[in-house]
Order: C-alpha cells, then structure tokens, then sequence
C-alpha cells in the first residue's frame, strides 16, 4: 500500500465529506511498503496520536521521533513523510480535518483573527506533543476522545468531535501565539521546495539535471544543491531515485507491462539498474513485488535482467 498522489504530491484520497469534513483511522507502518509513507501533502491538516511503537517523522525541513502516547500537529499543505524506527512496527490514528470544520465559514471572525495566522505561520508548520508541556496534555487526551468516538459510531459523535477539534486549535493558538506572514523567508523556502518538486514529479521520467533543477527556482547549482539537502535531508537525486521507484510499485501491481518497459518508463536507464536499487530500497525483486501484489498470474515473457 502507499498514498495515492497527483504530479504535485498532493494526496489525492479525499478527507471526509463536504458535510463533515473529517477523516479518523487507525493504520500500521507495516501496511505501506518499506514501512513508510512517502512525502506528501493535503490541504487539511493533520493530527497523529502514537498508539505503540515509534514513528520517525518529518515535516519540510524539521525531523520528530513519535513515541508511544506522543502526537503531532501537522499543518495544512506542509510536505511531510513517515518510517517506522529500528525498533519496528509503529500503530497510530490519524486525524484530518478541513480547518473549515473549526471556522465555519469563509471570512469568519474565527477564521480571518486566529485560523488565517495559525495556518500561514511557517513556526506553526508541525508541532511536537510530547505532553510534557501542561497545556499538551489536554490535547494529546483530545486526541484519544476523537479516536474512541470515531469507533464508538455514537449519534452525537461528529458534534463532540468538531467541539475536540476547535478546543485542540484553541490550545494551539493559545499557546504558539501565530503571527500572520510571519517568517517570509521560510514560506520563501516552502514555495521553492515545492517548485523543484513539481518539476522532478511532472520529469522523472526523463534525463534530469541539476542545471535543470537549479533553473526553477533561479539558483546555481551548488546553492541549489545546497538548498534541498536542508529542507529535505537527502540530495536531489536521492529523492529522485526513491521517487521514480515508488512509481513503479503501481506499475508493477496494476499492470502487465514488463519490467524493462516499467525500469524506462519511471526514468532508469537499464533494467538491471532498476532492479538493483528496487532490491536495495524494498528488499525483494520487481518481480516478487508484482507476485504479491498483482492478482493477474500471467504476464509478458521478460528476458531477465
């Protein structure tokens, strides 16, 4: 399993429903493959309450170890991506939630005073619950009363849960005291990032360079090189590599194209370069990968790499 996305990286599954614009579950590390979910983003934000296990997380340039009973607030539109530790599986819930659900209506007085400014400050990307702050406590418990009200199917249920939800964002506003605009430079940084990764999305299937990375956001080379590793913790061809083999996976499991076909179709110059870095990255072959996740049992006759 991996999050389905668009060319941009925005998550495609909708969240909840016009009416209620909420969506809780309760997921596991190990459904998705390599035991990660790849970045992405949405225009929801994001609440993650740690049930056991741990969860390495990372939003735009900040990296967080979640740890069992610890959470995260997660932004609207802020790239992000998850991994389970060396210590294995990792169990959480995760809440989406339009801020609509909070404000209500476009031009609300909750909206334009506190939302606007909560969701624009670049401080306010991602924040950390561990509960030992005082304030943390009452949300990470908020978080757990969403969770349990989500299987308890009560007929009240999405009403507490808006109430949850406003209370959680009240705490946040409360106590980060978000500025609007603040930090220009770092909303700066967030539109180049997504600038770049627009490009090596709409282009992975071709020869990139770095002179044609370093292009969309007018910088050298060097400064561009520079620029990605901070925000993204790996190289531009790193991410691009990962990348390219994670669009195999669908190809691979909805398909029957040969795996030749696939390797130059996600951008690799040889079947055997494929295949090599699909084993490193996912600890099998394409063709293990596509037994197990493709009902067909009939496929091309390939040459093996």
């Amino acid at each position: 399993m991996q999050i389905q996305i668009d060319q941009t990286r925005r998550e495609i599954k909708t969240h909840g429903t016009y009416a209620f614009p909420v969506r809780i579950s309760c997921k596991r590390l190990s459904e998705y493959q390599g035991g990660a979910f790849f970045w992405h983003w949405h225009p929801q934000a994001e609440l993650t309450l740690v049930l056991n296990g741990q969860i390495r997380y990372q939003v735009n340039d900040r990296q967080y170890l979640l740890r069992a009973g610890e959470g995260l607030f997660c932004n609207a539109n802020m790239p992000h991506t998850g991994s389970r530790t060396e210590n294995g599986d990792c169990r959480y819930v995760s809440i989406t939630f339009d801020p609509k659900i909070v404000y209500g209506f476009e031009g609300s007085l909750i909206q334009t005073r506190y939302l606007a400014a909560l969701m624009t400050d670049s401080r306010c990307a991602a924040v950390h619950l561990t509960g030992q702050t005082g304030w943390q406590q009452p949300v990470l418990a908020q978080m757990e009363q969403i969770h349990a009200l989500s299987d308890a199917q009560e007929a009240t249920g999405p009403f507490r849960i808006q109430i949850l939800l406003s209370q959680i964002i009240c705490a946040l506003v409360e106590n980060l005291h978000p500025q609007k605009d603040a930090q220009a430079a770092a909303a700066r940084d967030r539109e180049r990032l997504l600038a770049i990764l627009t490009y090596l999305h709409a282009h992975y299937a071709e020869k990139v360079t770095l002179a044609d990375v370093a292009r969309q956001i007018s910088l050298c080379q060097s400064e561009c090189c520079r620029f990605f590793k901070r925000l993204m913790h790996q190289s531009v061809f790193e991410y691009l590599l990962r990348y390219r083999l994670e669009q195999s996976l669908t190809l691979l499991a909805q398909t029957d194209q040969s795996v030749s076909a696939i390797a130059t179709q996600c951008g690799f110059s040889t079947p055997s370069y494929f295949s090599r870095h699909f084993g490193a990255a996912f600890d099998q072959t394409p063709r293990q990968y596509r037994a197990a996740h493709q009902q067909k049992t009939v496929y091309p006759t390939e040459t093996a790499p």
